[in-house]
């Protein structure tokens, strides 16, 4: 089985995305998220993070369509939200050092 190479990291343009496990932290729809030991790409010399499709997709099926803050049970039921434009949401969402 052959390895890949590390992709150059696409902040300093320096470093190498080594693929390691760490925290994912934010808010979604107003909701925090803390999720440890999710697989991510971490550039060695910048800190650089891009989490792994992955584990992202592995996070919206838990998540699934989370509720507007303070939206009652009957408000949520007619809330419909495309899967796709949540996904791209999660995808999307990168730490910086």
């Amino acid at each position: 089985m052959q390895e890949r190479e590390p992709m150059t990291c696409p902040q300093c343009f320096v470093g190498k995305l080594q693929p390691r496990q760490s925290a994912f932290t934010g808010v979604l729809d107003g909701v925090f998220l803390s999720v440890p030991n999710m697989q991510a790409h971490i550039c060695d010399v910048c800190g650089y993070r891009e989490f792994a499709e992955s584990a992202l997709i592995q996070l919206e099926a838990l998540l699934g369509e989370l509720p507007p803050p303070g939206a009652s049970a009957r408000a949520e039921s007619k809330r419909v939200e495309p899967e796709q434009e949540a996904f791209e949401r999660l995808r999307s969402f990168r730490l910086k050092p």
